[in-house]
């Protein structure tokens, strides 16, 4: 019996390449226009492309605007080998245990403060009083 391997694409053009390099966390498609440089409508069309060469899956599927992009297994060894290629330093990410559907649906300001306030199971009332404690005191 003969096995084959499985080709899976690496990125081709400029676009992708700065795209896997930016992917260090989970970013939504705006926040990685806004790492790269790169149009949000652009980034916005070449995720579902990545996830459909298993680069990169989301996070959080059913939401319809924010949704939190993050490297597959393939995606990593991608970005290793872009960053060997131009000789960038490597670092390993690891995902951290997150509820990625609340993650996304929370707006992009207020995820910091949110993190930061999560020391307990929180009712959003309370979540609002604290967030407004970090921002007025």
């Amino acid at each position: 019996m003969e096995y084959r391997k499985v080709y899976k694409p690496k990125p081709e053009n400029q676009n992708e390449r700065k795209i896997i390099l930016a992917l260090n966390q989970p970013l939504t498609a705006k926040q990685i226009a806004a790492k790269t440089g790169i149009p949000k409508d652009t980034c916005s069309h070449l995720m579902p492309k990545f996830i459909r060469n298993h680069l990169a899956i989301c996070l959080n599927p059913i939401a319809g605007n924010t949704r939190v992009y993050w490297l597959t297994e393939h995606g990593k060894k991608c970005r290793e080998e872009l960053c060997i290629e131009s000789n960038l330093r490597y670092t390993e990410f690891t995902l951290p245990n997150l509820n990625w559907e609340l993650y996304g649906w929370i707006c992009f300001n207020q995820r910091s403060v949110v993190l930061r306030a999560l020391t307990e199971p929180m009712q959003p009332s309370q979540i609002r009083r604290r967030k407004n404690s970090f921002f007025f005191h």
